[in-house]
């Protein structure tokens, strides 16, 4: 009997066990579902969180582009505007690209605050006052004119683009002519024999390998002066209005190699020839000119040995094979010369007629955008319709 109360008394005591287990592992249930909705709702947070992030960014990311737009449209107008894109800086300069713009600026050496400019301004009056503060920088004041050239823009609206005044261009535009047409003017365009040996394309070695020079001549119209004597000295036949003429020499690569200074229009090819010092260029014995049939200067040029190779003239009814076949052999050549002027030309500031108060600038800005097509691409590469 009393192993039968102690057997129920551990039986008791199991079953109070068993209950405890119980209610703990149900506790022990409602903690883990507990835990299980904290966690969902941690999560749920956190995903919120993450959307909430991610917008934030994509605003972040919005206003940069904002910022950086009213950056770019605060930047004032100048060539720091435009140093990461070639397409405007060709556009605007008629140079290929930014670096081009830099070694030209380099080159013509302004000196600090544009000193160099100043000394050498002559007599189109101060840029700035004694002491006074430039309102654009000299690289700012070169691409000032280095867009009149290339565009042909109005002064007054150069002025409203850079900020300042109208006579504030011009003085701009007539010191930093002069200037560059003097340093420019240093640059050695004539080529030796042997350079031009070197870069002779294959289409003049099998008849016009002696070609030293392709010269032509092109003429600018100018507005109509008062003195009664110079409007007859400007007046060109050929253009029936007034103009100046300049004559333009490339190389068989197309490299501008002579560039005269401007002539009254109604200067002959042959005049011109020999009032711009093309006859004291240094010619190798045995070379030759190729140029236009108005070039009458082969007597010029015997003494020298050079020979003239010119479309022949009509002296029959009509030409002979062989003079026909000269004919298209020399204009198919002559070409270079063509898209050399063409590119001149391509600063704009020649589109229209030269304005009396630009004449006196006339032989400085023809000069300087000949010299300035040197700095583009080569000729020879390019199309028949470039």
């Amino acid at each position: 009997q009393k192993n039968e109360v102690k057997l129920q008394e551990q039986l008791a005591e199991s079953k109070q066990c068993e209950v405890q287990l119980q209610e703990k592992l149900d506790s022990s249930k409602e903690d883990i579902q507990k835990s299980q909705e904290e966690l969902q709702h941690a999560n749920e947070k956190l995903e919120a969180q993450k959307k909430e992030l991610n917008l934030l960014r994509d605003q972040l990311v919005a206003a940069q582009r904002t910022i950086q737009k009213w950056e770019e449209d605060s930047t004032p107008f100048g060539i720091e505007k435009f140093q990461e894109s070639d397409e405007d800086i060709h556009f605007y300069t008629g140079l290929p690209d930014y670096t081009s713009f830099v070694a030209l600026y380099e080159y013509l050496d302004p000196g600090e605050d544009g000193a160099n400019v100043k000394r050498h301004q002559g007599n189109c009056g101060n840029l700035t006052r004694r002491g006074q503060r430039r309102k654009i920088s000299s690289s700012n004041e070169l691409f000032l004119v280095l867009m009149k050239l290339r565009l042909g823009l109005f002064h007054r609206h150069l002025g409203h683009l850079f900020s300042v005044s109208k006579s504030t261009v011009s003085r701009i535009f007539s010191a930093w002519t002069d200037y560059m047409y003097l340093q420019l003017a240093r640059l050695p365009l004539w080529q030796s024999r042997n350079a031009i040996n070197a870069t002779m394309p294959d289409a003049f070695l099998e008849r016009y390998s002696s070609t030293r020079v392709i010269l032509d001549a092109t003429e600018i119209r100018c507005d109509v002066p008062t003195s009664f004597v110079t409007q007859s000295e400007l007046y060109s036949h050929y253009k029936s209005t007034h103009t100046v003429k300049g004559l333009v020499g490339v190389a068989p690569s197309g490299v501008l190699t002579f560039v005269s200074e401007l002539f009254t229009g109604g200067t002959s090819d042959r005049e011109c020839v020999i009032k711009s010092g093309f006859l004291d260029l240094q010619f190798d014995e045995g070379d030759s000119i190729m140029a236009d049939k108005g070039f009458l200067i082969e007597d010029l040029m015997q003494g020298k040995g050079v020979a003239v190779n010119i479309p022949p003239f009509l002296r029959s009814r009509q030409f002979t094979a062989e003079e026909v076949e000269k004919t298209q052999a020399i204009a198919a050549l002559r070409i270079h010369v063509e898209r050399r002027i063409q590119r001149i030309k391509g600063f704009h500031i020649f589109d229209r007629s030269l304005p009396i108060s630009l004449v006196p600038l006339a032989n400085q800005m023809w000069t300087i955008c000949a010299i300035l097509t040197n700095f583009q691409g080569a000729l020879i590469a390019e199309s028949d319709d470039t």
